[in-house]
C-alpha cells in the first residue's frame, strides 16, 4: 500500500499546482473514466426502462412501484455528478474522490434492490451487471482512502450534523422495515405483500372464512412455486 502512495505522490508531483495536502491525496489511481462511462450508459439503460415500461415493475404494490421509480430518476439525475467526479478524482482530488464513492454506494444499494427484490424483467441482466461494477467501484474506492487525507479535509466539518442525519434517517428506514417484519412474525401478512390473482388450481377449494395469507396460489409474485408444492400436470 505504501508503494500504491508512493507512485501517486511521485505523479502528482510533476504537475503544475499540484498540491500534497490533504485534499488532494488519496492511495493508488482511481479506475479508469471510461469504466464510469459504460457504468453510467447501463444505469440510464435500465432506469429509462424502469421509466417508460409499464411493466417494468409488475407484481407488486404501487407504492413499491413508485418508490422504484422515483429511485429511477435519482438515479439518472445523478449520473452527470457520478462522470465528473470520477474525472476529477483521476485527477487527484480527494472530495471528488469521496463524492463518487457516495454515488457509487448508492447506486449499489438500489441495484442489490432492483436484482433481488425486483420480479424478473427483460432488465435483470443489467441489474446484475450494474450491481457488480458499481460494487467493485465502491469497494476500490473506499480502500483507497487515507484516512489521515480526510481527517484532515474535514476537520471542520459539522460532524454532530452529519452523525443525527444518520440516526435519524437510519432509524426511519428500520421503522418501515420493521414495520413489515414485525407483523409478519404474528402469523399476519405483511401490508405491502399482496398475492397476484390467479385462478384457483384444479381440485382446490377455498371456504369463506379462509385467508389468503394461509392458503396462497400455486405460484407467488416472483412467479416461483412455494416450496413443498407441485405444479398441476
Amino acid at each position: 500500500m505504501a508503494a500504491i502512495k508512493s507512485s501517486t505522490e511521485l505523479s502528482t508531483a510533476g504537475r503544475p499546482g499540484a498540491s500534497r495536502q490533504g485534499s488532494e491525496l488519496q492511495r493508488g489511481r482511481s479506475l479508469p473514466v471510461v469504466y464510469t462511462v459504460v457504468l453510467a450508459l447501463l444505469v440510464t439503460v435500465a432506469t429509462v426502462y424502469g421509466l417508460v415500461a409499464h411493466d417494468a415493475y409488475r407484481n407488486v404494490p404501487e407504492l413499491l412501484q413508485q418508490t422504484w421509480r422515483a429511485q429511477d430518476a435519482v438515479n439518472l439525475a445523478a449520473l452527470p455528478l457520478l462522470v465528473w467526479t470520477a474525472r476529477r478524482a483521476r485527477n487527484g482530488s480527494l472530495r471528488a474522490h469521496l463524492v463518487a464513492v457516495g454515488v457509487l454506494t448508492w447506486i449499489t444499494y438500489g441495484y442489490a434492490n432492483l436484482a433481488i427484490g425486483t420480479p424478473f424483467n427483460r432488465m435483470f441482466l443489467i441489474y446484475v451487471t450494474v450491481l457488480a461494477m458499481a460494487g467493485f467501484a465502491m469497494l476500490d474506492g473506499l480502500v483507497r482512502v487515507d484516512p489521515s487525507a480526510v481527517r484532515a479535509t474535514f476537520a471542520r466539518a459539522p460532524r454532530r450534523v452529519a452523525a443525527w442525519f444518520m440516526i435519524v434517517s437510519g432509524t426511519g428506514i428500520a421503522g418501515l422495515w420493521l414495520s413489515d417484519i414485525v407483523v409478519g412474525l404474528t402469523g399476519a401478512p405483511p401490508r405491502t405483500f399482496t398475492w397476484p390473482a390467479s385462478p384457483t388450481p384444479p381440485g382446490s377449494s377455498t371456504s369463506p372464512g379462509s385467508s389468503p395469507w394461509s392458503s396462497p396460489p400455486e405460484s407467488c409474485s416472483y412467479g416461483i412455486a412455494p416450496l413443498g408444492r407441485s405444479s398441476p400436470a
